[in-house]
C-alpha cells in the first residue's frame, strides 16, 4: 500500500496575532512566546538576541510575520518607525489592561475592606472558627471560651458595674448573678404584667419580652466577660452604648468599646 505524506502549514497572520494574542490577552508571559516564535525564524546568520529583538517587535507591533512555509513566502516583514500598520495598537492594548488591573486592584481593596469589617464584627469565637475553617488561625490558639474564662477569673480589678445584668434602653443596668438572667427576667416580667396581660401575651420567653422592648442582656456561657445581646432589629440606645463604652473600657477591651460605638 502506498504511503501518503501529511504536510502542515501555518500562515503568518495567524502565528502573529495568536503570539499576541496569547501576551495581551491570555496574560502569558512573553517570554514564552518569544521562545516559541524563535522557533520560526531560524536558518540565518543573526544572534539569539537579534532574533529574540524581533521576536518581542512583532509583539510591540514593528513587525509581523507573512505568508507560509510551504510555498516559501515566509518572511518577517519589519516596519520603519511611523509605518507600523494602523490594525495593531500596541499602546491602546496595553492602556486596556492596565485599566482592568486597576479596576481588579480596586475590587480586591474593596473586598479586603468588606472580609476586615466582617471580622471585626465578629465575636472573637465566631472570628477564630472562621479563621479556622480557612486554615489562617493559628494551630496552636487557646480555645477563646477558656481564654475568655481565664481573661474574666484573672481580673483583680475592682469595676464601677458589675459583670453581667440586664440593661434597659434609658441605661439603667440592673446586676444580675451569672445564670440567673433568665429567673430575673421571668421576675420582672411578673412584676410589670397584669394576669391578663400574662395570659394575652404570646411572649413565652421572658428574654425575648425584654429584648423585643430594646433592653440588652450581657452575659457569657464561658463566664467571661460579657456578650451583649439584643433583638437584631434595634440599635443601641445612645444611653445603652455609653453605658457599655464604659463596661468594656473598664475592662480594658478597647475594640469592643468602639465596635459598640461604631453600630
Amino acid at each position: 500500500m502506498e504511503g501518503k505524506t501529511l504536510r502542515f502549514g501555518i500562515e503568518g497572520a495567524w502565528l502573529t496575532a495568536f503570539v499576541r494574542q496569547q501576551v495581551f490577552s491570555e496574560g502569558k508571559d512573553p517570554k514564552h512566546m518569544v521562545e516559541l516564535m524563535r522557533g520560526f525564524m531560524c536558518g540565518t546568520d543573526q544572534t539569539e538576541a537579534e532574533i529574540d529583538r524581533q521576536a518581542e517587535d512583532v509583539l510591540l507591533g514593528r513587525a509581523e510575520f507573512r505568508g507560509n512555509p510551504r510555498d516559501g513566502s515566509w518572511c518577517l516583514a519589519m516596519f520603519p518607525a511611523g509605518e507600523e500598520p494602523g490594525d495593531w495598537d500596541m499602546f491602546g492594548k496595553i492602556a486596556e489592561i492596565m485599566k482592568k488591573n486597576k479596576l481588579l486592584e480596586d475590587q480586591v481593596a474593596a473586598y479586603k475592606g468588606k472580609y476586615s469589617a466582617a471580622l471585626e464584627a465578629m465575636y472573637d469565637s465566631q472570628r477564630n472558627n472562621f479563621l479556622q475553617s480557612i486554615g489562617e488561625a493559628p494551630k496552636d490558639m487557646m480555645p477563646t471560651i477558656l481564654r475568655e474564662f481565664l481573661d474574666r477569673a484573672t481580673d483583680d480589678e475592682s469595676h464601677e458595674t458589675a459583670d453581667y445584668g440586664w440593661l434597659e434602653p434609658d441605661g439603667t443596668f440592673h446586676e444580675v448573678e451569672w445564670g440567673e438572667h433568665t429567673k430575673w427576667a421571668d421576675d420582672y416580667m411578673r412584676e410589670h404584667m397584669t394576669d391578663d396581660e400574662w395570659l394575652e401575651s404570646e411572649i413565652y420567653n421572658s428574654g425575648d419580652y425584654l429584648t423585643q422592648r430594646g433592653w440588652v442582656l450581657l452575659h457569657n456561657p464561658a463566664q467571661g466577660i460579657a456578650i451583649p445581646t439584643k433583638d437584631p432589629t434595634k440599635r443601641y440606645t445612645k444611653a445603652q452604648q455609653d453605658f457599655l463604652y464604659g463596661y468594656y473600657i473598664d475592662r480594658n477591651q478597647s475594640d469592643r468599646a468602639n465596635e459598640i460605638m461604631e453600630e
